[in-house]
């Protein structure tokens, strides 16, 4: 069988010190875990066009600065996928931020990440901003 591809975009929304994360719905694959907001490139986008796109889409936010910060591949073996995730630390935006999507939506301290169920794709990410690496 062979493995799907997919390339993902999520953004680290940062306000006052704390982080934005979302809990996917109920009837989507992964139901009710946390996760950062994005979702899959189109063909033709670049990262920062998907991102804006997908922020747009979930948050009714629109970027106004963001850079780089980590990108990895990641396989979900039981549903026979490869993901490539793309991060983005989100400096700036305009607007107030709607849930248009998800469950829930949480501004947390980096501190508390750990106490999230979040997606299987995300743990490299999570360890990576509760480092000392992280400077935002």
């Amino acid at each position: 069988m062979k493995i799907k591809q997919i390339k993902v975009v999520a953004g680290l929304i940062l306000q006052n010190n704390r982080l934005l994360i979302c809990q996917r719905p109920k009837f989507k694959e992964h139901p009710l875990k946390w996760e950062f907001p994005g979702g899959k490139t189109k063909n033709g986008e670049t990262n920062e066009e998907a991102l804006t796109r997908e922020i747009n889409e979930e948050l009714s936010i629109n970027i106004i600065n963001c850079e780089k910060l980590i990108n990895y591949e990641f396989n979900y073996k039981d549903l026979n996928k490869r993901i490539f995730i793309y991060f983005y630390l989100v400096n700036n935006f305009s607007g107030k931020v709607l849930n248009n999507f998800h469950k829930e939506l949480k501004w947390i301290e980096i501190k508390d990440i750990r106490e999230y169920d979040f997606l299987e794709g995300d743990f490299k990410i999570i360890d990576y901003i509760s480092s000392n690496d992280f400077k935002y």
